[in-house]
């Protein structure tokens, strides 16, 4: 099966042109009280636009097509958050430590894909000896580098992992770093230690320096800063580098889409 998404904006098929870019656009803030109206279709525009949306519609009927809502999707099997009562083993914490190396992200884990995110929550889990449910965690606030000489002992790690995260409106978020011995650790490096200590399984008295690593779903997002061409409504020459930083920063939420026939 293919999942085909298909939106369109309401006045397309009443107006000339968008309100937005009427009074909004390049960045001005029109008041209120000066406000325009957007110029209507010609009297049949909209009737002819409308059948042809028709005409789509009965031709992807004919193809046996399914609508559903974004509502519905996002409940359906193999979407949204990770399924609560999936039952993690310790050969499946054992598969995602050993694909987390340098390079982590989004993993597939008895066939439900995990974001980077929730697999980080269950290393973390296993490394604390914590039941081994995937939970949702929003991406860290800002970026903050790893201080240099960072390491520590297993039980170093374990303490700072255990520590609890902070929440966003209810919901957890991954810290913009982690204390180690007085040093800060950022999430990736936290992450990529995490489950180099669970694959090596080090003795207690050794000292482990942290692995650094990189999030690999941030390479998803644009380096092109310049946002003045992508809405009419943004001023010319706008430019969005922290919108995009931040966006880099909650790519650890970032997981495919998999439709699973119920």
């Amino acid at each position: 099966e293919q999942l085909i998404s298909i939106y369109y904006h309401p006045c397309e098929f009443a107006t000339v042109e968008f309100w937005d870019a009427l009074n909004y656009g390049r960045g001005i803030n029109t008041p209120r009280k000066d406000w325009k109206a957007s110029r209507l279709r010609a009297p049949g525009e909209m009737e002819h636009d409308i059948e042809k949306l028709g005409c789509l519609i009965d031709h992807m009927l004919k193809r046996h097509s399914h609508f559903i809502s974004a509502d519905e999707l996002l409940g359906s099997p193999g979407f949204g958050h990770a399924e609560l009562n999936l039952t993690v083993t310790d050969a499946d914490i054992r598969k995602l430590a050993d694909a987390w190396r340098v390079s982590i992200g989004y993993s597939s884990c008895q066939g439900n894909w995990l974001c980077a995110a929730e697999v980080f929550s269950l290393l973390r889990a296993a490394c604390c000896d914590k039941p081994l449910h995937p939970s949702f965690a929003y991406g860290p606030e800002q970026r903050i580098a790893s201080e240099e000489g960072a390491a520590g002992f297993p039980e170093d790690y374990r303490k700072a992992l255990c520590t609890a995260w902070p929440q966003m409106m209810g919901v957890p978020q991954i810290p913009d770093c982690f204390m180690l011995n007085g040093k800060r650790v950022n999430p990736v490096d936290m992450a990529c230690t995490a489950a180099w200590l669970l694959r090596e399984q080090p003795e207690e008295d050794t000292l482990v320096p942290i692995v650094r690593g990189f999030l690999e779903p941030e390479r998803k997002v644009s380096v092109k800063n310049d946002f003045g061409s992508k809405w009419i409504i943004f001023p010319e020459h706008w430019q969005a580098e922290h919108i995009l930083e931040i966006t880099r920063l909650q790519t650890w939420t970032l997981k495919p889409a998999r439709w699973i026939d119920a």
